[in-house]
C-alpha cells in the first residue's frame, strides 16, 4: 500500500504500523491484524493471494517501507540485454512471498537503456527520483517521473 492522504494505522499481534502521505506497507498474507483509518484516506494498492497456503508465524507484523534504507549493490543486467553501459544498481528487499512470485523492495539504479523484451511479470512502480521512459516496439513512447 502507499499512502497518498490521511493515515493507515495497521494493528497487530505484535505492534502497530503508521504511514502518512507518501509513505508505503506491506501486510504479509495470514498476519492478524485490523485496520485504523480515522480520517480520510487515499491510497494505491496491490493484493496478490499467493499460490501457496503458507502463512507467516503468529506475531508477524505489517512492513513500514522505509525509502530511505541503507541500499546493497544489486545484480545489473546483463550486457547482451542492453544497448548503453552496464548501469550500477543498488536495493533492499523488503519482503518476499512464499512462492518468490512477489517481492518488495527499494531500488535504483545510473541511467540504462535496455533492449525491448517481453517484460516478465506485473509490476508496480512508485518512483521516488528521476523517471523511467517505455518505448513499445511500434516506437510509442511513455514517461514517467517521480
Amino acid at each position: 500500500m502507499l499512502c497518498l492522504e490521511g493515515e493507515i494505522i495497521v494493528i497487530g499481534e505484535a505492534r502497530e504500523t503508521r504511514v502518512g502521505p507518501g509513505e508505503s506497507l506491506v501486510i504479509p498474507k495470514g498476519t492478524r491484524c485490523r485496520y485504523k483509518q480515522e480520517t480520510h484516506v487515499r491510497k494505491f494498492f496491490m493484493y496478490r493471494g499467493d499460490l501457496a497456503d503458507q502463512v507467516p508465524p503468529s506475531g508477524k507484523s505489517a512492513i513500514r517501507i522505509d525509502a530511505k534504507v541503507k541500499l546493497a549493490p544489486s545484480t545489473p543486467p546483463a550486457p547482451e540485454m542492453l544497448l548503453s553501459p552496464v548501469p550500477s544498481q543498488h536495493a533492499h528487499e523488503y519482503f518476499a512471498d512464499a512462492t518468490g512470485q512477489f517481492t518488495v523492495g527499494v531500488w535504483q539504479t545510473t541511467g540504462y537503456t535496455r533492449k525491448l523484451i517481453d517484460f516478465p511479470r506485473h509490476e508496480l512502480m512508485h518512483l521516488l527520483e528521476g523517471s523511467v521512459s517505455m518505448i513499445d516496439d511500434n516506437g510509442r513512447e511513455q514517461t514517467f517521473s517521480a
